[in-house]
């Protein structure tokens, strides 16, 4: 029950927060968002208290030079590798142990950093109101979809060492919301935008937002954890509920720009 009424808290407020993103600070929502991500990860990752404020500061400079400075952000890449390295030439832990550890946590910055900041590639798109409505629909439509169809009538497990509640009937069931849930937003922001485009776009949101989740999974189980936090009551972390979007933002970012550069549809 928590579950369900967190879940119409936040529909309910991305409902009146999204048609206003134009006049919000985006890119520094974004910011915050991925400094309480890369928290859940350094927590989950047991990282010691030095390495943890070192994350975090470096996490800031990644997601800030790759949100308001692109093309320092090969630099920047390049400047967070270099400190992390320094930071692990000494040591008493064994050499093999100082090459894990550096490359989990160079991955989590990464991983989380470099995703979350992609989010705000997509405002810079022609009709990017419709593309961040179709982004943030279409994969909680895919995500609500697995999770009711496959409570309803999953049987054949995915990937069940995973993500035990996750079946292939979910899958198909996240599509059919994922669909629903965009055709709402092409009748509002797009309503010529082409259903055989939105139909490709919803199967591969569905596809890339279900490897977005068991990503997640994987590092959960591989620490042997449930929830990589408890913001969100009956949800668990950050992680838990963006996990699927850290994919599929990548993914509407790049079908957006083939279908203009191609030439495929007018952006007018």
């Amino acid at each position: 029950m928590i579950r369900w009424i967190t879940g119409l808290i936040i529909a309910s407020f991305l409902i009146w927060a999204l048609p206003k993103v134009a006049f919000m600070p985006l890119g520094w929502v974004i910011v915050c968002l991925a400094q309480l991500a890369l928290n859940e990860y350094f927590r989950m990752t047991k990282q010691p208290l030095f390495l943890f404020f070192l994350g975090h500061f470096l996490g800031l400079v990644m997601s800030i030079g790759f949100i308001f400075f692109k093309s320092e952000s090969l630099f920047i890449l390049v400047f967070t590798l270099i400190v992390i390295l320094l930071f692990h030439l000494k040591g008493k832990t064994p050499l093999k142990d100082r090459i894990f550890n550096m490359s989990l946590f160079y991955f989590g910055l990464s991983y989380i950093s470099i995703l979350f900041a992609v989010w705000m590639q997509v405002r810079q798109l022609y009709h990017w109101e419709f593309w961040i409505f179709i982004m943030v629909a279409a994969t909680v439509g895919a995500d609500t979809g697995g999770y009711v169809v496959g409570k309803w009538i999953g049987k054949h497990k995915l990937a069940p060492i995973l993500s035990p509640g996750k079946t292939i009937e979910g899958v198909l069931g996240g599509f059919i919301f994922s669909f629903v849930f965009a055709l709402v937003v092409r009748s509002y922001f797009w309503n010529t935008f082409p259903l055989s485009y939105l139909i490709f776009l919803c199967v591969m949101i569905t596809c890339v937002g279900t490897l977005g989740d068991l990503s997640e999974s994987l590092l959960k189980r591989g620490f042997d954890i449930k929830d990589s936090g408890s913001l969100i009551p009956g949800h668990g972390g950050i992680l838990d509920r963006v996990d699927a979007l850290l994919f599929t933002g990548p993914l509407v970012y790049l079908f957006a720009k083939i279908i203009f550069l191609k030439g495929l549809i007018n952006p007018w």
